[in-house]
C-alpha cells in the first residue's frame, strides 16, 4: 500500500506492507541522503512474513514534498516520522536507518525509548559536526542549486552510486534510473541546499549513552563513505549495542546486502 501524510509544511511518502489478520511487529525504514524507499524495495519482500513493513521517503526526497521554505534539520524530520507513525496508530516499533536515516534513527529513539523496540543501524551517520561556516556560506550562492543539479541530472547519480558500492556490477541501468529519477526534477535542489546549510551536528557522546533501546549496527568493511572505525567508535559509546561487519560491501548496504541485513532482522523477531 502506498499513501502520502502530511504534517506542516511537508507531505510524506510511504509503502507499507501490512496484513492486518496476522499480529506482526513494525518496522519502519529509514533511507539516507540523497537515497528513497526504493532502497527498501527488497525488504519488503523478504521480511514480510516476519513484519509489518513501513518505508518512508524523508522530505525532500523521492515521493516525498518539495518545500523550500522549510528547515530540514534532523530534529524537523523526527518529528515528522514520528507524526506518521501516530497517525497510522503504529504504537511500538524497531528502525532499520542508512546513513544519515541511522542519525534520525537515533535521535527518535533518544526522544522517545517507549516506542522503539530496536534499532538496526547500517553505516549511521555519526559525531559528524554541524556544517561548517564555509559550506553554509557558500550554500547561500545563487549558483549553488543550478551547480548541484547539473551535476546530479548527468552522471553525477551512477557515480555516487559507484562510490557508494563495492560490487559496482550490482548497478543497472534500471537502477541508476530510479535512483536518478527525483534529481531530473528542478523544485529538489534549492531543499537540498537548505539540508546541507542547516545541518545541525549529530548527538554527542553523552546523548548516545543515554540511548537504552537495543541497537545492532550493520557496517560494510570497504565503505568508501563512512569509514568501519566510526561503527567501533559507536558501540562504545551505545549502551546494549552490536557491531557486525560485512566483507566485500560499501556504503549502500540495503542495495548491496539485503538478503544478508534481513536475515539478522528475521533472528531478531523470533
Amino acid at each position: 500500500m502506498e499513501g502520502y501524510y502530511s504534517n506542516g509544511p511537508v507531505t510524506i511518502y510511504y509503502e507499507l506492507t501490512y496484513n492486518k489478520e496476522v499480529d506482526k511487529p513494525f518496522l519502519l525504514c529509514i533511507h539516507g541522503f540523497l537515497s528513497s524507499s526504493y532502497c527498501y524495495r527488497k525488504f519488503h519482500t523478504y521480511l514480510k512474513d516476519h513484519y509489518n513493513i513501513l518505508s518512508v521517503d524523508l522530505p525532500p526526497f523521492g515521493k516525498s514534498s518539495k518545500n523550500q521554505e522549510v528547515n530540514y534539520q534532523y530534529d524537523h524530520m523526527v518529528e515528522w516520522v514520528y507524526g506518521l507513525m501516530n497517525h497510522l496508530s503504529i504504537s511500538t516499533f524497531s528502525i532499520v536507518g542508512h546513513s544519515m536515516g541511522g542519525q534520525v534513527a537515533l535521535r527518535m529513539a533518544s526522544n522517545y525509548p517507549e516506542r522503539i523496540q530496536h534499532l538496526f543501524l547500517l553505516a549511521p551517520s555519526a559525531f559528524m559536526e554541524k556544517s561548517a561556516l564555509f559550506i553554509r556560506i557558500l550554500s547561500l550562492s545563487m549558483k549553488a542549486p543550478t551547480a548541484l543539479q547539473s551535476f546530479l541530472k548527468h552522471k553525477g547519480v551512477r557515480e555516487i552510486l559507484s562510490l557508494c558500492m563495492y560490487d559496482k556490477t550490482l548497478i543497472s541501468e534500471s537502477i541508476a534510473k530510479n535512483y536518478r529519477e527525483p534529481y531530473l526534477h528542478d523544485d529538489i535542489y534549492p531543499c537540498i541546499i537548505n539540508l546541507i546549510r542547516e545541518r545541525e551536528g549529530d548527538l554527542q557522546e553523552k546523548a548516545l549513552n543515554d540511548i537504552t533501546v537495543p541497537a545492532t549496527v550493520i557496517w560494510g568493511e570497504d565503505d568508501q563513505v563512512l569509514p568501519l572505525e566510526l561503527g567501533y567508535e559507536l558501540i562504545r559509546y551505545l549502551p546494549s549495542s552490536s557491531l557486525i561487519t560485512i566483507k566485500k560491501t560499501g556504503h549502500l548496504l540495503p542495495e548491496e546486502q539485503p538478503t544478508f541485513i534481513t536475515n539478522i532482522i528475521k533472528q531478531s523477531s523470533t
